[in-house]
């Protein structure tokens, strides 16, 4: 029926996103996860931003995954040949810290080949895609892989969603919990849509 067993929603966190940004905080859990089962800082990470034309963005949006309080954490640039200094940044970025990789296309190919080419990109233990726009408070990685050893058969972790202004972006509380936690099953969670 569904490939998804189930889903845990609303954890103790929400995601902060920047104007007109509709995707939520997922991780993917891959086999491995169940292995790491109770060892949240041993869980590796990878976090994928795709971007195009987000350069005033991007900087917040890394910042706000560098500071997960993940030991184990790889954030993936992908740049889908911005005109703006999107590339620029990026590099910056990457030069002051290790755990960041970049890929920057020279020419777009759209932005589900850069979803793609995260997907294949990524090897943790964990893993989700974070537009160029968004941002995650403090702390909602750990709750994420806390959430999947609680619920080790879960493929999807998700947060509630907050749209904010640029003005805002400075008003988001570090901590914004807790909203309770929901464990539902894959066809439940399809039938919400």
């Amino acid at each position: 029926q569904f490939p998804l067993k189930c889903a845990v929603s609303s954890m103790e966190g929400r995601n902060a996103f920047a104007p007109g940004s509709r995707i939520s905080c997922e991780v993917r859990n891959n086999e491995k996860a169940a292995m790491i089962q109770g060892k949240t800082q041993l869980a590796s990470v990878d976090v994928a931003i795709p971007n195009y034309n987000y350069g005033r963005y991007l900087r917040s949006c890394v910042e706000s995954v560098q500071k997960q309080g993940i030991d184990r954490l790889r954030i993936l640039i992908i740049d889908n040949a911005s005109t703006d200094d999107s590339s620029k940044i990026a590099r910056e970025i990457a030069a002051t810290d290790s755990r960041v990789e970049l890929r920057l296309r020279t020419r777009n190919i759209g932005a589900h080949a850069s979803f793609n080419e995260a997907i294949d990109w990524a090897k943790s233990d964990f893993f989700t895609i974070l537009c160029s726009d968004d941002n995650l408070p403090d702390g909602s990685l750990k709750r994420a892989v806390s959430a999947f050893e609680r619920h080790p058969d879960a493929n999807l972790v998700f947060g509630e969603t907050l749209f904010v202004q640029d003005e805002q972006i400075a008003d988001i509380p570090a901590e914004m919990g807790p909203a309770g936690e929901h464990y539902v099953t894959g066809g439940a969670f399809l039938r919400s849509f």
